[in-house]
């Protein structure tokens, strides 16, 4: 099928095919290949180092913007860099419609601008699904330990038991439930609580 291509020359000679390398291709359903000569979208870049480098250097912040109106351009998703304060910003709707940044320390802020911590939610809550609807499920809501040591994790976990009775345990290192919260009842040191509260082991 037909096909416009853009090539450079290797040798400094004048232009053959065989003294040439293709750059970039576009093909007859208007699809953009740059280092692939079979782009699978609107634009496919492929290679050792596909970078896109977007250099902004008229205005404090550069970005992609995403729209399905151009004439309602405010309204667009976007993906902007501020060189302001070197932060990568997510907007939805408008320049107010910001609904994540990524500072220069690596921390995550959603619906927040400076965040503290590694994930900061602001205003909202936070929804996790971390096992199926099912009998003998478990698996982690909160995990913490050491970096360097998965010998030190412990949290809080999501469980069901045989009968598919969902519960939440808190699991410390080495001891499996220590502490459950199931059916309104609390059990320590036991995962099937009998009373408001169970201690089993002795206080």
């Amino acid at each position: 099928s037909a096909f416009l291509s853009f090539h450079t020359q290797t040798d400094g000679g004048s232009y053959t095919n065989a003294a040439s390398n293709e750059r970039m291709r576009i093909t007859s359903t208007g699809l953009v290949g740059i280092g692939t000569n079979d782009p699978g979208d609107i634009l496919e870049v492929k290679g050792d180092t596909p970078n896109i480098i977007i250099n902004n250097t008229a205005e404090t912040s550069s970005g992609i913007v995403f729209t399905d109106d151009q004439d309602a351009i405010d309204q667009a998703a976007a993906i902007k860099f501020s060189s302001a304060d070197n932060k990568l910003r997510f907007f939805v709707n408008d320049e107010d419609g910001q609904r994540m940044i990524i500072d220069t320390s690596g921390n995550v802020g959603v619906g927040v601008d400076d965040p503290s911590e590694k994930l900061e939610v602001y205003n909202g809550s936070v929804y996790i699904t971390p096992v199926s609807y099912a009998a003998n499920q478990s698996d982690w809501i909160i995990k913490t330990g050491a970096y360097n040591n998965t010998g030190f994790d412990q949290g809080l976990k999501l469980k069901s038991s045989s009968t598919g009775s969902s519960y939440m345990a808190f699991d410390t290192v080495n001891n499996t439930d220590t502490l459950t919260m199931k059916t309104g009842k609390v059990g320590v040191g036991n995962s099937n609580p009998i009373g408001k509260l169970h201690v089993s082991g002795g206080v």
